[in-house]
């Protein structure tokens, strides 16, 4: 496991049960992301199709995409994030993962939702993750992601409440993104100021 990643996913065990509570206290967030995810469904070329939430947490917006009756996996790589999803979804089809380490056939989903996980990889990896996760859609395939709007990447904690829990940020340019979704067809790239964290969050929505 890349060390970066290792050490974030252990941050993100010891503050599960924390970082689920304080997410679900921020009702404007939780709206913006709904309202993406009915977009996102929305694109979705079959909806019979399995969609992958790709580092589901805590399993929120699982639990929403689930609302659809659309067949959704939820994958993490944190075993204490999914002990709280599954808490949440008991019959949801959860799986430890690591999104660096990609293991998918071709031609597997309708669509990956991937809400608050890319931008903890280190960017050299990145254009590899993403040429995984085009391959592994369908033609027509949906992709949602967001990502941080900055430059530089490192170890630090800009997004946590709490200290002491170190966790791997990735910033991004809007011009690096769409140079790095070469091979997909960029539909959507809006920005939304995080006002809880004080970051913006830039939302992307692409297929194949």
């Amino acid at each position: 496991m890349i060390p970066q990643v290792r050490t974030t996913t252990e941050s993100y065990d010891r503050i599960a049960p924390y970082y689920v509570r304080i997410t679900g206290m921020q009702p404007d967030a939780r709206q913006s992301i709904n309202r993406w995810i009915h977009c996102f469904l929305a694109h979705v070329p079959d909806i019979d199709l399995p969609i992958l939430d790709l580092g589901c947490g805590g399993g929120q917006d699982m639990e929403v995409l689930l609302s659809f009756e659309v067949p959704v996996l939820g994958m993490d790589l944190s075993p204490q994030m999914l002990s709280c999803a599954r808490k949440r979804l008991p019959h949801g089809t959860l799986l430890r993962m690591d999104a660096a380490s990609w293991g998918w056939k071709p031609h597997t989903f309708g669509g990956i939702w991937a809400s608050g996980v890319l931008y903890h990889l280190p960017k050299h990896i990145l254009p590899q993750v993403l040429a995984s996760i085009r391959q592994s859609l369908v033609p027509g395939g949906m992709l949602y992601f967001n990502y941080l709007v900055g430059s530089g990447e490192g170890m630090d904690q800009p997004l946590s409440a709490k200290r002491g829990f170190p966790r791997y940020y990735a910033y991004y340019q809007p011009r690096e993104i769409v140079r790095l979704l070469s091979g997909f067809r960029l539909m959507k790239l809006e920005p939304q100021i995080h006002d809880d964290f004080g970051a913006e969050v830039d939302h992307v929505l692409a297929s194949v």
